[in-house]
Order: structure tokens, then C-alpha cells, then sequence
């Protein structure tokens, strides 16, 4: 078996007694928290421990699979975290599966009713992910918490994100997400137990330009929450290839079409969603319109 090298994670590191005690041989387990001296396999442990409030992960399970992944080989990771998920299927919570067109596509995406909500129209919140993520890792980050505090849920991807590459390797970011909001609306407005009133959009990292793109096309989104705003987007794919890096080439809003989003998004601004999201947002309304109406980096 091979354990997990490197430093130790500073909170999680046992005491220097601990280490004088395993070296009279009366040791108390097996188990090492150590971390991995390849940077970036070091964090995904702690991202994935972070999973555990809302049951994608127990401690335990994540210290057992990380003693036999191999440091700075991403595939020991792939193959140990493949074999728990074969395990774990059956476990896996219902879900309605809710497919979002995109020209001749559909893209994968969940729907989730609030939890008694009964025949009532209820509020609903609608999130995109960003670069890296995926629906999994979104719904245990914001999707469950959601739902206890109420909201259905509807978790979408577009082009380029990772749950949409699995079934289309060839389909990247494109600028016009509005297309997967206009999708999301009429599934979510053709059912009965939606308040038209009370639907918002979350974007998570990257997902917070893409949320904000969408909001200002979508009308009927009634609140928005970036979390973060990106601005602009070249900052974040410097180095992609062709058109699609710092100082490629850019395309420009419409005439006209930057007041129309400025407008649209500040009316938009300070709505509360999650109780204390209000507070705890600096003006969101104030750089969002700077955000839409920034070129986007495309090939010539």
C-alpha cells in the first residue's frame, strides 16, 4: 500500500507524543493524515473533504482512499475514487434528470422539488458551475442546502463544462449561455409547482460571468447571485490556444445592446435570495453590467 507523502496537513497532524508512542511500537492505527507533496493532488483531498456536510464524503473514506493514491499520478486518483462511486451508486438520492437543448443537443442537467412542498407554487433557484466543476460537486456544495431551506432546484451545464464534455468532447464555451437559460425557464415555467415570481440563478466561479450573460438576456430570472463576478473573461484563459487568449481577437456587444444590459442588471441588484445573501454581497448590481459588456476572447 502506498501511502500519501509529503507535508502534513497543519490542523490534522498529530502531536509529537503521537509520533514518540508509534516509535515504542504501541501504535493506535494505521492510518497517516499526511498530504501529498504534489501541489495540486494536495488540494483535492481538502476539496473533497469539504463535501462531507452534506454526505458526499466521510473523513474516514476520504483518509482510506488517499493511502492508496499514488502522489503526482492523477489516474491511482481516478481509478480509487471510480471503484467507491461503483460502490456507492445504489445510495444515490432519485433525481428527475432534466436535459437542456442547445441546437441539435441536448445537455445534461437535475431537477429537484423542495421536500414537502406539496402542489404549491414554490420559489426555485437555478445554478451553473464553472470551468471545473460538476452537477455532483455543485449540488453538494450549494444544491442539498438549497432544498432544506426550500427552493426546487435545478442544477444546468453549457457548452465546455465538464458534464457537457463528457457527451460532446468537441463542443467549448461559446459567449451566448442565455441559450441555456431560455431552456431552463420554459422547463421550469412548464411546471405547475413554479412561482414565476420567485426564480433565481446562482453562478459559482467562472459560472458567475456565464450567470450574469444569462440573467441580462432572461428576463425572467428575478434575482441573481455571482458568486464571484468574472471580468473580464481573458483573465481567466490566457494561455488557450488561437483566438481564445490574452490579446486574441475580441467581439464587441451590438450597438445599443450595452445600455440594454446595463439597465436589465440593475434592476436586478441587492434582491436577496438565501437569507443573509443581501448583507453579505458588496453591491452586486454595481460591476455587473461592466462584466456582460466585455468582449469575449474568439478564434478569428
Amino acid at each position: 500500500m502506498a501511502a500519501a507523502v509529503g507535508l502534513a496537513w497543519p490542523m490534522l497532524a498529530p502531536p509529537a507524543r503521537a509520533a514518540t508512542a508509534a516509535s515504542t511500537g504501541t501504535e493506535r492505527g494505521a492510518t497517516r493524515v499526511t498530504g501529498f507533496a504534489d501541489v495540486e493532488m494536495d488540494f483535492q483531498p481538502m476539496r473533497q473533504l469539504g463535501a462531507a456536510r452534506y454526505g458526499g464524503a466521510s473523513v474516514g473514506e476520504c483518509f482510506a482512499l488517499a493511502q492508496r493514491i499514488q502522489n503526482g499520478q492523477p489516474e491511482s486518483w481516478v481509478n480509487e475514487f471510480a471503484a467507491a462511486a461503483v460502490r456507492q451508486e445504489e445510495d444515490a438520492q432519485a433525481c428527475e434528470e432534466a436535459a437542456m437543448p442547445f441546437g441539435n443537443k441536448l445537455l445534461p442537467g437535475y431537477y429537484f422539488r423542495a421536500p414537502q412542498s406539496g402542489r404549491r407554487q414554490g420559489k426555485t433557484l437555478i445554478i451553473i458551475s464553472g470551468y471545473d466543476c460538476t452537477l455532483e460537486e455543485t449540488w453538494l456544495a450549494y444544491g442539498r442546502a438549497a432544498l432544506e431551506r426550500g427552493y426546487h432546484l435545478l442544477l444546468v451545464t453549457g457548452p465546455g463544462q465538464i458534464d457537457t464534455l463528457r457527451g460532446y468532447p468537441g463542443l467549448a464555451f461559446v459567449p451566448e449561455y442565455e441559450v441555456i437559460a431560455h431552456a431552463a425557464l420554459d422547463f421550469l415555467l412548464a411546471r405547475r409547482g413554479t412561482d414565476p415570481r420567485r426564480v433565481a440563478l446562482m453562478g459559482i466561479s467562472y459560472g458567475g460571468y456565464f450567470a450574469t450573460r444569462m440573467a441580462a438576456h432572461e428576463p425572467r430570472i428575478r434575482a441573481l447571485i455571482a458568486n464571484s463576478p468574472i471580468r473580464p473573461s481573458s483573465i481567466c484563459t490566457p494561455t488557450w490556444p488561437g483566438g481564445q487568449r490574452r490579446g486574441g481577437h475580441r467581439r464587441p456587444l451590438p450597438d445599443g445592446q450595452s445600455g440594454l444590459l446595463r439597465r436589465r442588471l440593475h434592476g436586478l441588484a441587492g434582491r436577496g435570495v438565501l437569507t443573509g445573501v443581501r448583507d453579505a454581497l458588496p453591491q452586486p448590481g454595481t460591476p455587473a453590467p461592466q462584466i456582460v459588456s466585455m468582449p469575449w476572447p474568439v478564434s478569428p
